[in-house]
């Protein structure tokens, strides 16, 4: 059976090893190991070949590859909508690729919040509640009811390629034992700045494992579709430099489009809800950027109100730091005076 969550944990385990990206046939190539599009393409080729199509690339897969056998690619996708920046001047240039490869998708233009709809303008949005949407109220136990409402939103780079694979990845990902996770979160901003809503904020989601107990009681999940990570494909993306907290050499930025949808999503919800419009700073005014194996300790979730980084409540994470980077560092819009 076709597991999506086992089949990328197998392949990632194997690149380097039983396999080399590089020697792999261009269908299988243009994909990361880490996404599902990657073990969908593994799986379409072993289910035309006859082969068990469990979508890990494994030893009798790879011998058929080698062997010379005719791959058949995936059937063309029909003929989509076209969208360009003349059409809808709030899409930016370069998320305009991005969105002529996707579908056509629902335009709401609100998102939901304790069940009343919240219009956020300028937007793409897609809600659990509609065709074509992402939610994980079909998984009971990835949510519960909220008892307070939240006071943080903890920001997310997902480390896959869309928010499909986002979607994906939360819902079948396992623990050790085999038996899932249930994670969620309440937003997913794509790689063309949609944003799909996964949960209401009235409910619990299950995003923000961190080093004290509290961060999701209190918080909104938002994840950005973001490979992160410069040995996968960047999907055209711009690579920054190495930066303080990236373990890397370097990492890849958010697209314009979802800092844009960021940032409105972002103000939409400070309204919304009790959360302050700040985060966690330096001296220098600027946010505190968190590396792996780092977390703010003073921070308290149940008093503590504004924007997190996941890096910033979790050792093991030091995702976020980007989005934090964009909303209220040194690349963030400079607010207009009120006095």
């Amino acid at each position: 059976m076709f597991d999506p969550s086992a089949a990328i944990t197998y392949n990632v385990s194997q690149a380097g090893k039983l396999y080399r990206m590089r020697d792999l046939p261009e269908f299988l190539r243009q994909f990361s190991a880490r996404s599902v599009k990657f073990a969908n393409a593994v799986e379409e080729y072993q289910r035309s070949r006859g082969l068990k199509a469990d979508g890990c690339l494994g030893p009798k897969t790879l011998a058929a590859l080698r062997a010379g056998a005719v791959v058949v690619a995936p059937p063309p996708e029909p003929p989509r909508a076209k969208e360009t920046p003349a059409e809808n001047p709030m899409l930016p240039p370069d998320a305009w690729l991005a969105a002529v490869l996707r579908p056509p998708t629902p335009l709401s233009g609100s998102i939901r919040v304790y069940g009343q709809d919240v219009a956020i303008d300028g937007c793409r949005i897609v809600r659990f509640d509609e065709p074509n949407s992402f939610s994980f109220y079909e998984d009971p136990a990835s949510f519960k009811p909220r008892t307070r409402k939240a006071n943080v939103t903890v920001w997310h780079d997902s480390v896959t390629q869309d928010a499909k694979s986002c979607y994906q990845v939360l819902r079948h990902r396992r623990k050790d034992d085999g038996s899932l996770m249930h994670l969620s979160t309440h937003f997913i901003i794509d790689v063309d700045g949609v944003i799909y809503q996964c949960l209401d904020p009235k409910d619990v989601g299950r995003h923000a494992g961190g080093e004290r107990p509290g961060w999701n009681a209190a918080s909104v999940g938002i994840d950005i579709a973001n490979p992160l990570d410069p040995s996968l494909d960047g999907r055209g993306r711009v690579l920054r430099p190495v930066s303080s907290w990236s373990p890397r050499k370097g990492y890849w930025d958010l697209t314009s489009a979802q800092i844009f949808a960021a940032r409105k999503l972002k103000d939409t919800l400070v309204k919304a809800l009790p959360i302050a419009d700040d985060c966690p700073r330096t001296a220098a005014k600027l946010p505190v950027y968190m590396r792996a194996n780092e977390y703010l300790a003073p921070l308290d979730p149940t008093t503590y109100s504004g924007s997190v980084s996941h890096a910033q409540i979790s050792k093991s994470r030091y995702d976020g730091n980007d989005a934090l980077s964009w909303l209220f560092g040194e690349f963030a819009p400079i607010k207009e005076s009120t006095s």
